[in-house]
C-alpha cells in the first residue's frame, strides 16, 4: 500500500502541477491531512501556516453548493500575492447540481496558477465530467488496520465467490444473503481482507498470480462497493440478496 510519505514523494517529483486533484479513501482525517500537506507543498509553505495565507482557501462541509463556487471564482480572479500558485481545497464528498456545473466550467478553464484540491471519502458522488478533469490519487490506511478476524468458513465462501464464474458466484452471494445481519458482515470482512491482501502484493512485488483477472484498477473499485455494501446492511433495511448479487455480477 501506499503510504502518505510515499504519494507526497511522487507528486513532488512530479515534473508539473496538475490544475486539479482528487485525494480520497476510507479514512477522511488521514485524506483531508494529505491534502493540508500537499498544499502547504505547493504554495512552499508549512502545513502549520497555511491559514493564515492569502493564497489559500478551505471549504468545508458535506456538499458544495454555487454560492461556494462563486467564492472559488473570485478567489481566482486575482493573481497569487505571496506564492506563485493559488490553492483551493474543498473537503466535501459531493457537490450539488449546480456547483458540479459551474466547477466544472472552471476545470476547463482554469487560471494557470489555480490548483483545486478535492479531498473526499470516494470519487463515485463526483460526475464523470469531473472525475476526467482531476487527478485521482487514492489514500490506504496501513494494511493492518483493515485485516479483521474473520470465520474460516467465511473467507473459504469469500475465496470460492472471487475464483468462480460470475454463475457459482450468484448461488454463494444467494446463500450468505440468507445469514443473520452479522455473519453477513463478517462475508463481507473476508472478501474484503483477501482483496486487500492480493493488492498488496501488486505494489509490493508487482505479481497478479494468485488473482490474475482482477486489475489494480478493479480491485480498488471492488474494495468500494463492499465498503457500501457493509454500510448499507449496517445502517439500512436494504435487501441483503441484491447488495450481495451486485458485488457478484461485478466480480
Amino acid at each position: 500500500m501506499k503510504s502518505k510519505t510515499e504519494i507526497l514523494k511522487e507528486l513532488k517529483q512530479a515534473k508539473s502541477i496538475a490544475c486539479a486533484y482528487l485525494f480520497y479513501g476510507e479514512k477522511k482525517e488521514d485524506v483531508f491531512d494529505l491534502s493540508l500537506e500537499f498544499a502547504s507543498l505547493i504554495l512552499g509553505i508549512e502545513k502549520s501556516e497555511i491559514f493564515k495565507s492569502s493564497d489559500f482557501l478551505l471549504f468545508k462541509k458535506n456538499e458544495l453548493k454555487i454560492e461556494d463556487v462563486r467564492n472559488i471564482k473570485n478567489f481566482f480572479a486575482l493573481s497569487p500575492l505571496h506564492s506563485k500558485r493559488k490553492v483551493i481545497l474543498i473537503n466535501a464528498d459531493a457537490f450539488n447540481t449546480s456547483a458540479s456545473n459551474a466547477i466544472l466550467k472552471i476545470l476547463e478553464e482554469p487560471p494557470f496558477y489555480g490548483t483545486i484540491i478535492i479531498s473526499a471519502k470516494s470519487y463515485r458522488s463526483f460526475l464523470p465530467t469531473i472525475l476526467s478533469r482531476v487527478q485521482k490519487i487514492h489514500l490506504f490506511t496501513k494494511l493492518e488496520n483493515y485485516v479483521r478476524v474473520c470465520q474460516p468458513e467465511n473467507k473459504e465462501l469469500a475465496e470460492k465467490l472471487l475464483l468462480n464464474g460470475t454463475n457459482k458466484s450468484l448461488d454463494i452471494a444467494e446463500q450468505v444473503s440468507k445469514r443473520e445481519k452479522d455473519e453477513i458482515l463478517d462475508f463481507l470482512a473476508a472478501l474484503s481482507d483477501i482483496l486487500l491482501k492480493f493488492l498488496y502484493q501488486i505494489y509490493k512485488d508487482k505479481k497478479t498470480d494468485y488473482l490474475p483477472k482482477f486489475s489494480e484498477e478493479k480491485i480498488l473499485l471492488l474494495l468500494e462497493n463492499i465498503a457500501e455494501a457493509e454500510d448499507l446492511i449496517k445502517n439500512s433495511n436494504a435487501n441483503s440478496r441484491l447488495i450481495l448479487e451486485n458485488i457478484a455480477v461485478n466480480l
